[in-house]
Order: structure tokens, then C-alpha cells, then sequence
């Protein structure tokens, strides 16, 4: 089995993969990417992306629901600012959504064709930091 394959979970070092330029989706043809997973039928994909500083596109969200997790570096997603830790999910059928980083970023893209709309129909960004603090039980490790 492939490690890109989602019939099961597979564990192994994204640092070892290969950068490539990203096919899919249109939104980030050409920015460097590593595959992390995908469907078969081509439905759907996971990737860490490394955008470019100056780096600027448009995601339609005609095919599919686009979901980013920056893990460091700035993306403006719809004009809003994305840091590291931010999350954006924009859903399928939202329309254009302008992104762009003028300083570059390194985020995990998830790109899902026929996502439920559990988060709505509406752009989304989250920053880490607003989110509240929830305790958690975890006797052998620290948590929260």
C-alpha cells in the first residue's frame, strides 16, 4: 500500500516526503507540495503546501470544500489573516475566495469534494489563540 492511500491509517515522516508541485486543486497548481493522502477516485486530498512569499490565487470552491491549517508563516484567506495555528475552511459552492501570502507559509491543505456542511456554508477562520482553553482527564500525560 502507498503511503498516500486512506483505506487505512498509516503512520510515517511528512519531512521525508518529496516537494512536488501541486496538481490539484487549481487554487495551488504549481506550489510546492507534499502528498499526505488521497482518495482513490480522486475526491479528495491532504497535503503540506509551501506557499511562496508574493504568492496569490483564487480558490472558486466549485469542486469541492477546501479546508487550511497553517502551521507557520501568513496567508490571508478572503482578506483575513491566517497565522500560524489559524484555521480556514472555506465550503464547496461559497464562491471565489481570494489567497494570498506575502511573506510565504507552510500550512496542511485538505481539499474534499462532497464535504458535509457541518461548519456551515460560510468562510471560517479560526485563530488558536481565541479559542477557549477546555480541560481534559489524562492521567498518564499532561493535557488541557
Amino acid at each position: 500500500m502507498s503511503t498516500w492511500s486512506r483505506e487505512e491509517p498509516q503512520f510515517f515522516n511528512v519531512f521525508e516526503l518529496d516537494w512536488t508541485p501541486a496538481r490539484d486543486p487549481r487554487s495551488l497548481h504549481g506550489v510546492n507540495s507534499r502528498l499526505l493522502s488521497r482518495e482513490e477516485d480522486g475526491s479528495g486530498l491532504s497535503i503540506m503546501i509551501q506557499v511562496p512569499p508574493g504568492w496569490a490565487s483564487v480558490e472558486l470552491a466549485d469542486e469541492a470544500t477546501i479546508e487550511f491549517f497553517v502551521l507557520e508563516g501568513n496567508m490571508l484567506v478572503g482578506g483575513e489573516a491566517v497565522r500560524a495555528g489559524g484555521y480556514a475552511y472555506i465550503p464547496e459552492g461559497i464562491g471565489s475566495v481570494d489567497l494570498r501570502s506575502e511573506q510565504g507559509a507552510q500550512a496542511i491543505a485538505f481539499w474534499n469534494v462532497g464535504l458535509p456542511k457541518e461548519h456551515g456554508t460560510d468562510l471560517i477562520i479560526r485563530r488558536l489563540v481565541d479559542e477557549p482553553w477546555n480541560e481534559s482527564e489524562m492521567p498518564t500525560a499532561l493535557h488541557g
